[in-house]
């Protein structure tokens, strides 16, 4: 019950809006605002506490890193072909967002996972390239795919290369980085072929080196690609013609039952 005897309906330890102000996580978002960047933001609301400026730093570059990919991936083909159909511009935007899943950022929160349970054994006393090749040697006989690993067009993804230098750099490349590495550097040897670690892996990697829960990775994954998102589905309604990347009738191959005489 409230104070005033009321029930409570909902708690919460984020926000909470006053008459001249909103306190999140105990500061004035008047404050905040100017002060914090969006990256930030996106960590004290998740965290609970403002990130030291490296911190901030590296979860800003995170964000740019997962924002844009072009026009393949399945979030920007979705929200295009929204658009395309003369639908509003906030409900192309969530048909992006819910274009995201278990192969497109979803490998984020998996590899999270993979690396606390590598890193359990590293904190056990294991070195990080024995935890590796345990790693590799269980998805080997499970015959799973590895998450965060592998690329289609990227032999080495330099996103990953990018973010690995920047957390060096700001002092939070850590034993979750060096076993992301491991794990691609053996892969050739235990898997019978190599697996660079992709975006998804790298952030996994940084993300887990940062203590955060890996049930955000989809989440941050999705608030760095919404920009990317928003972008396309402008660029969609402002230039191109309605249903303008259907494919012609004779690109599309009928295998059903034909017509009965």
């Amino acid at each position: 019950m409230g104070k005033d005897g009321n029930q409570i309906l909902y708690r919460t330890a984020i926000a909470k809006a006053l008459s001249d102000d909103v306190v999140v996580r105990g500061y004035s978002l008047r404050s905040l605002i100017g002060d914090l960047s969006i990256a930030g933001m996106c960590y004290l609301l998740i965290k609970g506490e403002r990130p030291d400026r490296n911190a901030e730093k590296m979860l800003d570059a995170i964000l740019v890193a997962s924002s844009e990919h072009g026009v393949r991936p399945p979030s920007i083909q979705a929200a295009r072909q929204i658009a395309s159909g003369g639908v509003q511009f906030q409900a192309c935007v969530a048909g992006g967002i819910l274009a995201l899943g278990d192969s497109h950022g979803g490998a984020i929160e998996e590899a999270m996972v993979l690396f606390d349970l590598g890193l359990s054994g590293v904190k056990a006393g294991r070195s990080v390239k024995d935890a590796a090749a345990e790693i590799l040697s269980d998805f080997k006989a499970r015959k799973q795919r590895l998450p965060g690993f592998g690329h289609p067009t990227h032999a080495q993804d330099p996103r990953t290369t990018r973010l690995f230098d920047l957390a060096r750099e700001f002092g939070i490349f850590n034993d979750a980085g060096r076993l992301a590495e491991s794990i691609a550097e053996q892969s050739q040897e235990i898997m019978g072929r190599r697996l660079p670690l992709n975006v998804d892996g790298g952030i996994a990697a940084l993300l887990t080196a940062m203590d955060f829960d890996p049930k955000v990775g989809k989440g941050i994954f999705a608030a760095g690609r919404i920009f990317g998102i928003v972008a396309h589905v402008l660029e969609e309604k402002v230039r191109e013609k309605p249903m303008a990347h259907l494919p012609s009738f004779d690109l599309i191959q009928y295998d059903g039952r034909e017509l009965e005489s």
